[in-house]
């Protein structure tokens, strides 16, 4: 079969866009930036906290973020017993239930603290479950901060990953654990939570 100039300008038009596609997709995943975009751009607020660029992106794409944020998610969701929900706050291993407000649950919270301390004069372990792109996260971020700086001698306080809602949500964990491992988690969360969310 004979093909037309027509037929063979389509076809040599088909491999040429396939071989392009593939260009950019073998691109992609050598450029850790472009591997790790989401709608937040991560790499952004790392440069304008003064990370150290090249470890922060060595970093976002080790295993050893990746198996933090996946283990950490995983015990999470054992805790959960597979009802996962965000923000989640176990004290010692037992979950916080929320009895109304923001406001509401950090008073809880330290009423908890204060009531172990003193009935075992032991600082309890107080860990906090939660996903970047969970709203009500965000609302708690500024609170739980503040009661975590007040609170540094009367508990021991974790904040862990469990990235749930999105696929975003896990690449802003391995952000975070990476400005983690340059002393700037807080910072970065917070400005995490503040583009995500506009707040």
């Amino acid at each position: 079969m004979k093909l037309s100039g027509l037929q063979l300008g389509i076809i040599g038009l088909i491999i040429l866009g396939g071989g392009f596609l593939f260009f950019l997709s073998s691109q992609k995943t050598t450029d850790v930036e472009a591997k790790y975009r989401e709608v937040v751009n991560v790499f952004d607020i790392a440069r304008e906290l003064n990370l150290d660029m090249e470890q922060f992106k060595a970093d976002i794409d080790s295993n050893e973020v990746h198996q933090v944020v996946a283990d950490q998610k995983a015990e999470g969701e054992r805790m959960m017993g597979g009802s996962i929900s965000t923000p989640t706050i176990y004290i010692n291993g037992e979950r916080l239930v929320p009895s109304g407000t923001i406001d509401d649950l950090l008073d809880d919270l330290k009423t908890k603290v204060d009531d172990i301390l003193e009935e075992t004069g032991e600082k309890p372990e107080v860990v906090e479950f939660f996903d970047f792109n969970c709203i009500h996260c965000a609302n708690l971020e500024k609170g739980i901060n503040d009661v975590a700086v007040e609170y540094a001698d009367k508990m021991d306080f974790q904040k862990k990953y469990i990235p749930f809602l999105r696929s975003s949500s896990t690449t802003y964990a391995y952000a975070a654990e990476a400005a983690k491992r340059q002393g700037k988690f807080t910072e970065f969360s917070v400005m995490l939570f503040e583009r995500i969310h506009n707040i």
